[in-house]
């Protein structure tokens, strides 16, 4: 159960770097590196400080559209994160009844 909800965390954050990665400019985001490779892994490692709430603060939306783009992957976020913490208590709570 718990290697799903890393799993998890980890397909979100990929998927949000490539959805992010083809149009986001130096406009959109402040420090983003400018290689391909660095940005990608860059704007992962955003995807997941974003995720856990951490935002240490070093790579900032800065345009409406990537404050919206963020916005929305922030709500989908903490939905993912809603049912991961209910299936780990009906998981929980279904082999406590076993016993």
């Amino acid at each position: 159960m718990y290697a799903q909800v890393l799993i998890g965390l980890f397909a979100i954050s990929v998927l949000f770097a490539l959805v992010m990665y083809p149009w986001v400019t130096d406009d959109d985001m402040s420090g983003l590196p400018k290689k391909p490779l660095d940005r990608f892994v860059s704007l992962m490692y955003f995807s997941v400080t974003t995720f856990t709430s951490t935002g240490y603060g070093d790579i900032v939306a800065k345009s409406n559209r990537a404050k919206i783009i963020v916005s929305m992957y922030m709500a989908m976020a903490f939905a993912t994160a809603l049912v991961s913490v209910v299936e780990l208590g009906r998981g929980i709570t279904e082999t406590r009844l076993a016993f």
